[in-house]
């Protein structure tokens, strides 16, 4: 969907389900399936109720009404509305443009909310999430696996938290600034976001023709309690779960248990080194191979059965990249390259070689991150401290 647009009564029927008390996610999702969409659930008979929520006629009776009465659509009504005017679409189970990855969990958001465009159900979504309070060797690899996946047209969907999240939002607009790279998912509603101080990312996102979405109308704010049902909807939109940096405790790891363990995904996680707390997550996930170690994103992509380079043009081969066989000597075809990246590799070119102290002078880390994916991507190699382009 897309900015703007008006939800029509499916959305309607599935917020007064959804308001029932009684009705979680789970029996939402038998109602829809056992009816055929809301609407047709909003008019089923009672038995269907009493038989897709397994409850007796009675507790059936008081579902449906509630469901029907004044109070739900009213309800309903007025979130509508209040969603059209502060810019937020809205989506409901069952009908076409859910994202068919979601709908197929075991309970998918009954509404899903939105602003932007959602990817094409075509090109498979890669989550990348990790810790908030991430080192500078998180960031590194965060951007350059994001990045590297984005430059081959996937997706990268995460939390929109600080640390690994949002550097990962951030290498895929890089790399693909207006080509729906990124999908945030938030644990609040549109027009209170968290972390407020990321309103200028998501809206960059939204820029770059991709979403973001929530299972909350907008004005509903934060809750710690939010976050770990948000989680279930990072790894739902996705065909597998990438963990660059977690704790032994961690949402990021819980993100890629349940994708594994409850929605059929895959998951690999980025080893950290020996010791450090903020690697004993994966380097744990690892050891016990419930998730795949990835030591480069061709290691993700190669899982996901793509063939072809480090590049967005699914036709673009190697002949591209090392020569055209004309006789004519080799033709370079740079993949498409976020600003960051573009002037790093013009920089290394023009000069021929840089000590690699030189080029992280900022400390911030970004300058590293960009080089990281330059080497991956075969533009530029690092010999003993001293880098230089192929």
């Amino acid at each position: 969907m897309e900015t703007g647009e008006k939800p029509n009564g499916a959305v309607l029927a599935a917020l007064a389900i959804a308001s029932t008390p009684g009705i979680g996610a789970i029996r939402f999702r038998r109602l829809v399936d056992r009816c055929g969409g809301a609407e047709r659930a909003l008019a089923a008979p009672l038995e269907e109720w009493g038989a897709a929520c397994e409850v007796a006629d009675d507790e059936a009776r008081r579902l449906l009404r509630w469901a029907n009465g004044a109070e739900a659509r009213e309800g309903a009504g007025a979130t509508v509305e209040r969603s059209i005017r502060e810019g937020v679409w809205a989506i409901a189970l069952g009908e076409v443009g859910y994202p068919p990855l979601l709908a197929r969990i075991v309970d998918p958001p009954p509404v899903l909310f939105g602003s932007g465009s959602l990817p094409d159900p075509g090109r498979p979504a890669v989550a990348v999430v990790g810790a908030r309070r991430a080192s500078v060797y998180g960031i590194r690899q965060a951007a350059a696996f994001a990045g590297a996946l984005a430059s081959a047209g996937i997706p990268i969907v995460s939390g929109g938290a600080r640390g690994i999240d949002a550097e990962a939002h951030r290498a895929a607009l890089r790399t693909n600034p207006s080509d729906g790279a990124t999908v945030a998912v938030l644990g609040s509603g549109h027009s209170r976001p968290y972390p407020p101080e990321h309103q200028e990312l998501f809206a960059s996102i939204v820029e770059g023709r991709g979403a973001v979405v929530s299972e909350h109308p907008p004005w509903i704010e934060a809750r710690p309690e939010f976050f770990p049902r948000r989680n279930r909807i990072v790894s739902g939109l996705s065909v597998g779960v990438l963990v660059v940096e977690a704790g032994a405790r961690s949402g990021a790891g819980i993100t890629a248990r349940l994708a594994v363990e409850d929605q059929d995904r895959m998951a690999w996680a980025v080893p950290g080194r020996i010791g450090d707390r903020g690697s004993e997550g994966t380097n744990r996930a690892i050891r016990e191979g419930w998730v795949a170690c990835a030591t480069g994103p061709q290691d993700v992509l190669d899982d996901l059965g793509y063939a072809g380079p480090l590049l967005r043009g699914a036709g673009v081969g190697q002949s591209a990249l090392h020569g055209s066989g004309s006789g004519h000597g080799p033709v370079r075809v740079d993949p498409p390259l976020g600003a960051e990246e573009a002037t790093l590799l013009a920089r290394i070119r023009c000069d021929g070689e840089i000590p690699l102290d030189a080029i992280d002078a900022s400390g911030d880390g970004r300058a590293i991150a960009a080089l990281t994916l330059l080497e991956m991507l075969g533009l530029v190699r690092n010999r003993e401290g001293v880098v230089f382009p192929t």
